[in-house]
C-alpha cells in the first residue's frame, strides 16, 4: 500500500477542567499512564496538562458527563502534527450503533 492511501493514525487527549473530573480520568487511565503530560502545547499556543486516552474513552466520559458532572476538553492529533482541540457534537449522545440497528430494522 503506498503512503499516499494509508489512513492517518490519531493520537487522542482528554483535559480535565475540575478536581472531580481529573480523579474520574485517573481511575478509567490507572493501568494505562501514571500521570498527565504537563505543559503540553497545542495549536492555541498555550499549554495544557493532558491525559493521553483512547478515543473510546472520550466518547465514554462524553455520554456520561452530565450524569456524573464532568466537565474536560477533547484534543486530537493527526500523525505527528499540532495537537488540536477537538469539538465534541452538542445535543444527546446517540452511538452510531443505534443509528445503524434501526435502519437496519426498517428494512
Amino acid at each position: 500500500m503506498s503512503k499516499e492511501m494509508r489512513r492517518p493514525v490519531y493520537s487522542w487527549y482528554i483535559e480535565p477542567l475540575d478536581e472531580h473530573t481529573n480523579e474520574v480520568i485517573a481511575r478509567e487511565l490507572a493501568q494505562e499512564c501514571d500521570a498527565p503530560e504537563r505543559g503540553r502545547r497545542c495549536s492555541d499556543g498555550k499549554p495544557h496538562d493532558l491525559w493521553r486516552c483512547r478515543h473510546i474513552l472520550i466518547e465514554r466520559l462524553r455520554a456520561s458527563r452530565k450524569r456524573f458532572n464532568l466537565r474536560f476538553r477533547a484534543y486530537g492529533q493527526k500523525g505527528n502534527g499540532p495537537i488540536r482541540e477537538w469539538k465534541l457534537p452538542k445535543g444527546r449522545y446517540r452511538p452510531v450503533r443505534t443509528k445503524i440497528l434501526r435502519i437496519a430494522s426498517q428494512s
